[in-house]
């Protein structure tokens, strides 16, 4: 029976942060759990990935094995990796305040973290500005690493980067928000 694993489908729609094409199956998994459970695990396996803590491979296991939710939220491994971010992340938010560079509706702000957390810190940073195109970017060796975002949908990220590569004569990837 599919059905004891349908939390398992939550954490996926809920970590893909769109859940509009999916929103029958996790109303379903929302009559057994709650939505923060599927936040959560969504983060913590992030989190994992993030701390290079477990690798892919582990974190199926973990998620393949699990009975249900709770063996996922009290896996040590996983907790320690998601407090690790979590720290993380409240630091850089705080200096996000303080550094980032406003021109107009653009909000620039260049981030440093031995964690690869550029697009986390660009979506909470635009939950809360909507209305701004925010722009999070990081040296990386010889490149620059940049999460874009603007949740009001008024300006085309995917668009707007692939502009400003054009213009750079730079290389730069993306996708469809």
């Amino acid at each position: 029976n599919m059905d004891e694993y349908d939390w398992i489908s939550a954490v996926g729609i809920i970590s893909d942060y769109d859940t509009s094409s999916s929103k029958d199956v996790l109303d379903e998994a929302l009559k057994k759990y709650d939505l923060e459970t599927f936040h959560k695990i969504a983060a913590m396996i992030e989190s994992a990935k993030a701390t290079k803590a477990l690798s892919c491979e582990q974190m199926v296991e973990i998620v393949n094995n699990a009975k249900d939710p709770d063996q996922i939220l009290e896996n040590s491994d996983m907790k320690e990796a998601y407090q690790k971010i979590e720290n993380e992340i409240a630091g850089l938010l705080i200096d996000a305040q303080a550094n980032m560079e406003k021109i107009g509706n653009v909000w620039l702000y260049k981030m440093k973290s031995k964690f690869n957390i550029r697009s986390t810190i660009s979506t909470k940073l635009s939950e809360k500005y909507p209305e701004k195109f925010l722009v999070v970017y990081e040296s990386m060796d010889r490149r620059i690493g940049i999460a874009t975002r603007n949740q009001a949908r008024k300006i085309n990220c995917n668009k707007a980067v692939r502009y400003a590569v054009r213009i750079l004569k730079a290389s730069g990837g993306g996708h469809e928000a």
